[in-house]
C-alpha cells in the first residue's frame, strides 16, 4: 500500500514538473515575442533621435 501512495505521489510531482516546465516555455515564448514586437519601435525611436539630432 505504501508503494502504491509513493508511486501515486511521484506521478503526480512529475505532472506538476512537467507542468511548470511549460508554463516555463510559454513565459519564454512571450519574452521572444515581446522583443520581437518592441524592436521596430525601438529602431524608430533611435531613428527619430538621429534625426533630431542631426538636424539641430
Amino acid at each position: 500500500m505504501k508503494e502504491l501512495i509513493l508511486a501515486a505521489n511521484d506521478e503526480e510531482l512529475n505532472s506538476v514538473a512537467g507542468g511548470a516546465n511549460s508554463l516555463g516555455e510559454l513565459v519564454h515564448t512571450v519574452e521572444e515575442n515581446l522583443v520581437t514586437l518592441t524592436a521596430p519601435v525601438d529602431a524608430g525611436v533611435d531613428a527619430a533621435e538621429y534625426i533630431i539630432a542631426t538636424n539641430l
